[in-house]
């Protein structure tokens, strides 16, 4: 192998392996959690995913991938941004897919007391 395959290989590698530690650690997040084995293999399509988590692992990983591969040709519209959050659910049993949200966001919090309240209305 020349040293410019190698490099090429290489950066290859490096892209891959930065590609599923950005799929575990965005996933994580969100409470979504795999073994780092059953997350090689989801992102390898060596195996099937089991539960809802590993559902949603394999649809960040298509839009991760289609970004990757095609970003120079996405422009950012809301058919294209629709696109991408349908095909992030396609393995989902959650029908949310392709549309915008229709409900208020509000984060809170509870006190000392048990009391919630409401920190941000966006």
């Amino acid at each position: 192998m020349c040293f410019c395959a190698r490099n090429i290989w290489s950066l290859d590698r490096l892209v891959e392996i930065a590609k599923v530690q950005s799929t575990e650690g965005s996933n994580a997040i969100e409470g979504i959690r795999t073994t780092g084995t059953r997350l090689r293999q989801l992102f390898a399509d060596k195996t099937t995913p089991r539960n809802r988590d590993e559902k949603e692992i394999m649809g960040y990983r298509d839009v991760l991938n289609t970004i990757h591969e095609s970003y120079e040709y996405i422009p950012v519209k809301a058919s294209y941004i629709l696109q991408l959050h349908r095909n992030l659910y396609r393995y989902s049993e959650k029908s949310i897919g392709g549309s915008f949200k229709a409900t208020q966001n509000y984060i809170s919090a509870t006190d000392d007391t048990g009391r919630e309240f409401v920190l941000d209305r966006h």
